[in-house]
């Protein structure tokens, strides 16, 4: 009996064997792996989301124009030819005009609007028949919960002509998901091309003005951190880079895709 509990006893001081321990260490390898694994893939796939939703918008604008010869949320017969089309502002209201070419930020929702009833978006919030500022409730928003819009302004980077342009803008999204998706669909510059690194206006009231230059890096990666309170949109030139992947990224950044 003395020699049966002996046994069990060191049965159970045994400890782990070299192999026990191998095994866990490779089965918690694989878990961590597995979970960054899962993690990089899940942000391809908000990457991939936030670029394939801003190149949509843009097709179903450029569809838009070419089917009705006409700017959609300034086209002033829209309710005429598109079945539950909103009938944009026929006179001027806080600067919005129906069929002057200008869309301002209040006219944006309507944009939207007029391009889902025409069946070229897919945007069950976008159902706004009168002038209002852009929020979740009538407009997209990107995989990062920011609001997208669309109007006509002038800040965002490289504009050196101080020229007011058509644009699609987005905001709350890292600088290193804005620097992979200008690097796919135009030139990696948030300076040139159609594709910029942007400020959004005092219309919508989304951000400050300091924003942008805190998304930016000079050519050598250095961040460009705050900037004075003189520093323009236009000083942003081709040297600008978006702050690398090696850098701390802000994640509240703006793009602006020219249209």
């Amino acid at each position: 009996m003395t020699n049966k509990r002996n046994a069990l006893q060191r049965s159970a001081m045994r400890g782990f064997t070299l192999v026990e321990i191998a095994i866990v260490v490779v089965i918690a390898g694989l878990l961590v792996g597995g979970i960054f694994k899962g993690t990089d893939l899940i942000n391809s796939a908000r990457v991939r989301s936030a670029m394939d939703q801003q190149v949509s918008i843009q097709i179903a604008w450029d569809s838009f124009i070419n089917r009705y010869k006409e700017l959609p949320g300034d086209y002033p017969n829209a309710a005429d030819h598109i079945s539950g089309a909103a009938t944009p502002p026929a006179s001027t209201m806080i600067g919005a005009v129906s069929g002057d070419g200008v869309i301002i930020a209040i006219e944006s929702p309507i944009v939207f609007q007029h391009l889902t009833a025409a069946g070229l978006l897919r945007c069950p919030a976008c159902v706004q028949v009168t002038l209002g500022m852009p929020s979740p409730e009538n407009s997209p928003v990107n995989p990062y919960g920011g609001l997208l819009a669309i109007y006509s302004d002038n800040v965002y980077a490289g504009d050196h002509n101080n020229e007011r342009r058509l644009a699609l803008w987005s905001v709350q999204i890292p600088a290193n998901v804005l620097h992979e998706i200008d690097a796919k669909i135009d030139d990696s510059h948030p300076g040139t091309g159609v594709f910029r690194g942007a400020l959004i206006s005092s219309q919508a009231n989304e951000q400050n003005s300091g924003t942008l230059f805190t998304c930016l890096a000079d050519e050598d990666g250095m961040r460009l951190g705050t900037v004075g309170a003189g520093t323009a949109p236009s000083d942003v030139d081709a040297t600008k880079i978006w702050i690398p992947a090696t850098q701390p990224s802000n994640s509240n950044c703006g793009s602006a895709l020219l249209l």
